[in-house]
């Protein structure tokens, strides 16, 4: 049903961010501090391996990365739009 995202794409590295940032307001709110650390420290490594990440090809130029960028954040809104589709049904 639906296929895997590779882990070294930039999609896999914005919802590993955006899904610690979500446990971190929940734990917040419930009070729970050491749970809230340890997704700050998550985010922290998420963000240093995405700003870290290179390229599967150096010589590909900036139109070309801003397109596979565009296609990741594509990738991930039709994922999450057939979740809630799912979801929902």
């Amino acid at each position: 049903m639906f296929g895997k995202l590779a882990t070294y794409s930039i999609a896999y590295y914005l919802l590993n961010i955006t899904g610690s940032a979500c446990l971190i307001a929940n734990t917040i709110y419930h009070h729970a501090i050491p749970s809230a650390v340890v997704n700050i420290v998550w985010i922290i490594f998420a963000g240093l391996a995405l700003f870290k990440k290179k390229p599967a090809n150096m010589a590909i130029g900036k139109q070309e990365k801003c397109h596979l960028l565009l296609l990741d954040w594509l990738e991930i809104q039709g994922r999450v739009q057939g979740a809630i589709t799912n979801l929902i049904n």
